[in-house]
């Protein structure tokens, strides 16, 4: 049996009355269904249930690997700065020549402003990276921001992604 996801909603609303006025929140929850073409619809009427509460979640705070030396380091950020330069807007054929078995180019008018906070894992002959980039959206005037984990690779003197695209 296929259980649609459970939704939750908060309703505020303001009570005025003659001599005074409330705020009042309710939450209700409710089943959403997605067909195949993306539309949503709602399968059960709202039920009263609980507030939802804050996660209680903590995310680690990655660093970077002490074996991995600065000149690795910056040989692998000035290689992610080129390729994220040239991602948003180059062809397939260009990028093949960075990632391992080529990729599709985002085909965005995105410029590369920088990588955020990348930070550098050996796992065996391969080097992980944690990045975050920020790309300025020259259509809406807005930044966005996207979340890496690549793995790279090191063949002869260039590195390349092997995954995480």
């Amino acid at each position: 049996m296929f259980l649609p996801p459970r939704k939750s909603l908060k309703v505020s609303s303001n009570i005025w009355g003659s001599l005074h006025s409330q705020a009042i929140e309710s939450t209700y929850s409710l089943n959403v269904m997605k067909n195949k073409d993306g539309d949503m619809v709602i399968v059960t009427n709202p039920t009263i249930a609980a507030a939802p509460t804050k996660a209680k979640a903590t995310e680690k705070q990655l660093q970077t690997d002490s074996s991995i030396d600065a000149e690795t380091t910056s040989s692998i950020t000035k290689f992610l700065t080129t390729f994220f330069t040239l991602y948003p807007s180059g062809t397939a054929s260009e990028l093949k020549y960075y990632v391992d078995g080529g990729t599709k180019p985002l085909n965005k008018d995105y410029r590369f402003a920088e990588l955020v906070n990348p930070t550098f894992h050996r796992q065996g002959d391969n080097i992980r990276v944690d990045a975050t980039v920020r790309f300025l959206d020259s259509e809406t005037d807005m930044t966005q921001y996207s979340q890496y984990t690549l793995i790279l690779e090191k063949a002869g003197t260039n590195w390349t992604i092997k995954s995480g695209l």
